[in-house]
């Protein structure tokens, strides 16, 4: 009878042995996904602000070349208007000189 309470006992304590082992497996397994979930949500935040810093640089860069584009377009409408102006008198002045 002892043998078999013995037993009883042997298998109770394997099954426990068993739980604590499978509880610290769960337990390692778990703090290993949340510190790759951690490291992944840091490369996020990280990859988030050089997308934010890349943003702002972006913005800056087409504000400036649309200041570019309008001091060119007032540029060439001013020489455009002052080419139109010498052919508008062009032809008087040529005139002028043949009399």
């Amino acid at each position: 009878m002892s043998t078999g309470a013995q037993t009883g006992l042997n298998t109770e304590e394997m099954k426990k042995r068993k739980k604590r082992e499978t509880d610290k497996r769960y337990r390692q397994k778990k703090k290993k996904a949340i510190q790759e979930t951690k490291n992944n949500l840091a490369m996020a935040i990280t990859e988030n602000e050089n997308l934010k810093r890349t943003v702002e640089e972006l913005r800056k860069e087409i504000f400036d070349l649309k200041s570019q584009r309008q001091w060119i377009e007032q540029r060439f409408e001013t020489m455009y208007n002052d080419l139109k102006k010498e052919i508008e008198c062009g032809p008087a002045e040529a005139e002028g000189f043949g009399e």
